[in-house]
């Protein structure tokens, strides 16, 4: 299953679309979505069981600092291969510009519901 969701301007709220392993779409209220608004669902939740969605904010509740949840191209430092490595898929990104492996994100992260940078 692929979840996106995108915001509906005529109802004024994110409406979530499923797209199903045999391709069947579920989505209710999917049209007037505003352009730009389409985000992907990054299969993961936070240690509330809120879900996690690209360019949502998150706090790691063990050092306190505030990331955004990125969905690209991204390269991060390997400490195994003692390298940089590119890699594409979802990601952190720091107030500093640093990326990080998202990790389990239900483990040590929570939603920032309003969205502090």
């Amino acid at each position: 299953m692929f979840c996106l969701k995108g915001y509906n301007q005529m109802l004024k709220k994110w409406i979530e679309m499923k797209i199903l392993d045999d391709g069947t779409v579920l989505a209710d209220d999917w049209e007037h979505i505003e352009e730009g608004s389409i985000k992907r669902y990054t299969e993961q939740m936070d240690m509330g069981k809120k879900m996690l969605w690209e360019d949502d904010q998150i706090v790691d509740m063990q050092t306190g600092k505030c990331m955004i949840i990125r969905f690209g191209e991204y390269e991060t430092y390997c400490v195994e291969e003692e390298q940089v490595m590119k890699s594409v898929g979802f990601y952190l990104e720091t107030r500093n510009g640093e990326n990080l492996p998202l990790g389990n994100l239900s483990e040590y992260a929570n939603k920032i519901e309003e969205p502090i940078w």
